[in-house]
């Protein structure tokens, strides 16, 4: 509201007053304080004060006279940035509880009616406290000339936090970054100061506000604890490292695979304490409800343990899959996707070879026909290659399959109970070491043929699809191809050797440098590690072997931060509310820039450029300017 670019019209002005307020559905009564435009000119001063009282100072007692003031005078006018400064200076004014001085005010404008109006420029600060009275300011310091726009701000409401859901009782986790080791350290210390003298209540709240809201940068650090000692204790310890161990670097995201289990493995229990995770939950829920014709319901198993039962392909798929849910609601994205025998039907179903009742149809039947083969059969881990095993297999002439190849130095051989217990004796006798696995048949091995047509016969039923994610066939142990979307593929997979070794140098040719484990223990990074001896690479798991989920999962998440992966914070953090903690500012790392004199002085001189006097000390030549510029530097330390 102007009468030109330099003339602010009062008129206009209080228009725009009477406006705020009645959008505010406030009283000009209700405002106590106002930040003011305050260039501090002759004309603009006097018609913008006239404005504020004609609409703020009606009915307003001498003993209780409107504040004003203008950050102007501290900061100047900084245009653009003028209305957010002012902004900035009242929410501090109203969170010190306090109202800073006018800086410089000595003597009133003589242009301003003062006498007209109860108006009070501070020239000392005042206390500006909390009370019944909720405390309202106006800002007029929007604009190039005049108020050009008014916002009133006033006290929030009390509001009385909730109560920690249940999930707080799980471990601590803290995420920081920073721009440089140096400044990474000392944030380490800032906060270490700070979570020393954190209460209980504030300390979940406290981290999960730093880990969720702050902006992360390449050099990262994540630290998982119990306590607030715990806490403190591990930030001191980055905090106490050379600048060049403090935190690991991150220049880019590196890219991610994930690996899905196969069987063999017990997963009663594992996923107690998830129960508040609404996308592993409604995963859960989702299985369950296509598994109800099995009678079958995992969440039974998975999340309270109560089923003494061996472990069932349908339960490990359910959980693996609920698993890569929770994963992908939290804005992780891998970039492929791998599956050891039963979890390469979870990893094609993430991937959209299936839909998610065709691929439980196919798991219940695998699972179903599995357990209708007789006893007999078993499995046994050597820790040889595979030329070492198979020629072991062909001098004994056993009826043996090589079930998967794991590693180098890790292959495992299926069959016959008899035959397995033969070759073991053959093995320790050529000190080569192997254990029996703990399995229910000889997957993966001539022992299961029987039941190939009839899974056959349930796998035509099913529909399939082109995988959308890239995904690595451990039955080729190469990128899959179209035959993954057929009937046949699955037969076989049930039928040949897992080539898991392959898989993982697969994986590592396309530059995936970050491997994430779904699955109830932490077997396949194990291997993982074993075939990529040589490769630096961050390897984790989504459970462990005795470790509550929660910590599990925010280790797994800790280690994937460090190494620059990138969340869906606000989902991440939703179980625990990011309760509004003050938080320690960003560590500058301030630097010097000013050229030294002796530095600022040396002159880029050629022979062409000699000075052609005393007072000049080079001359400047540019392709942009026709004429030649003499430069020099007069002072009396230099003539």
């Amino acid at each position: 509201p102007s009468s030109g670019l330099t003339v602010p019209s009062g008129a206009a002005q209080q228009a725009l007053l009477r406006q705020a307020l009645a959008s505010a559905n406030l009283a000009a009564a209700d405002v106590s304080y106002v930040e003011a435009h305050g260039t501090g000119t002759p004309l603009g001063d006097p018609i913008e004060i006239n404005a504020i009282g004609a609409i703020y100072c009606q009915g307003r007692p001498p003993e209780a006279p409107l504040k004003i003031g203008a950050v102007k005078s501290n900061i100047g006018h900084l245009e653009a940035a003028a209305g957010i400064a002012g902004v900035i200076k009242v929410l501090l004014a109203l969170q010190h509880e306090r109202l800073p001085a006018q800086a410089d005010f000595r003597v009133p404008n003589p242009d301003i009616p003062w006498q007209r109006y109860p108006l009070q420029v501070l020239a000392a600060a005042q206390p500006w406290p909390r009370t019944n009275i909720k405390r309202i300011a106006g800002i007029s310091s929007f604009g190039l000339s005049g108020s050009n726009a008014h916002v009133l701000i006033g006290d929030a409401p009390d509001v009385e936090a909730p109560p920690p859901p249940e999930s707080a009782a799980g471990p601590l986790a803290l995420h920081l970054s920073a721009k440089t080791p140096a400044a990474l350290s000392e944030l380490c210390e800032r906060y270490a100061a700070l979570v020393a003298n954190a209460t209980v209540s504030s300390l979940r709240g406290l981290c999960n506000t730093a880990s969720a809201v702050r902006s992360h940068f390449a050099q990262r650090v994540a630290v998982v604890a119990d306590d607030a000692g715990a806490l403190v204790t591990a930030l001191r310890d980055v905090a106490a490292r050379p600048p060049t161990a403090v935190g690991s670097s991150a220049p880019r995201a590196p890219r991610l695979a994930l690996l899905f289990t196969g069987q063999g493995v017990d997963c009663s229990g594992v996923a107690r304490g998830l129960g508040d995770e609404p996308a592993f939950i409604a995963a859960l829920g989702a299985c369950a409800d296509h598994l109800q014709a099995e009678g079958k319901d995992p969440r039974t198993s998975l999340l309270h343990g109560s089923n003494r039962a061996p472990t069932s392909q349908p339960e490990l798929f359910a959980l693996e899959y609920a698993l890569a849910q929770l994963w992908l609601s939290w804005g992780v994205k891998p970039y492929a996707l791998l599956g050891h025998s039963l979890g390469e039907i979870v990893a094609a179903c993430v991937a959209g070879v299936f839909t998610l009742p065709d691929a439980l149809r196919l798991v219940a039947a695998r699972d179903r026909l599995m357990n209708s083969l007789p006893d007999g059969g078993g499995m046994l881990a050597v820790m040889a290659g595979e030329p070492a095993v198979r020629s072991h297999l062909d001098h004994l002439s056993l009826p043996l399959d090589i079930a998967s190849v794991n590693g180098p130095e890790l292959v495992v051989v299926s069959g016959p109970v008899a035959a397995i217990a033969e070759l073991a004796t053959a093995l320790r006798a050529a000190r080569i070491g192997s254990r029996l696995l703990p399995v229910s048949h000889a997957f993966h091995s001539r022992l299961v043929e029987p039941v190939l047509q009839p899974f056959r016969e349930i796998a035509k039923q099913l529909t399939y699809r082109q995988p959308t994610e890239r995904l690595i066939s451990t039955v080729t142990g190469e990128r899959a191809d179209a035959s993954i979307a057929t009937a046949d593929y699955w037969v076989d997979h049930i039928r040949r050797t897992v080539q898991f070794e392959r898989g993982i140098r697969q994986l590592a040719d396309m530059r995936i440098s970050a491997f994430l484990e779904i699955g109830p223990q932490p077997l396949l990074t194990g291997m993982g590690r074993n075939c990529l001896p040589d490769t630096a690479a961050t390897w984790c798991s989504s459970l462990g072997n005795g470790t509550q989920a929660k910590r599990s999962l925010a280790e797994a998440v800790a280690a994937l931060f460090r190494c620059g992966i990138d969340f869906d914070r606000r989902a991440l953090w939703h179980a625990q509310p990011h309760l509004a903690a003050s938080l320690p500012t960003y560590p500058w790392q301030r630097q010097r820039l000013w050229l030294p004199r002796e530095i600022a002085a040396r002159s880029h001189r050629t022979a062409a450029d000699a000075p052609a006097h005393p007072m000049i000390t080079d001359c400047v030549r540019s392709p942009m300017l026709s004429d030649v510029l003499f430069r020099g530097s007069i002072g009396v330390d230099v003539h």
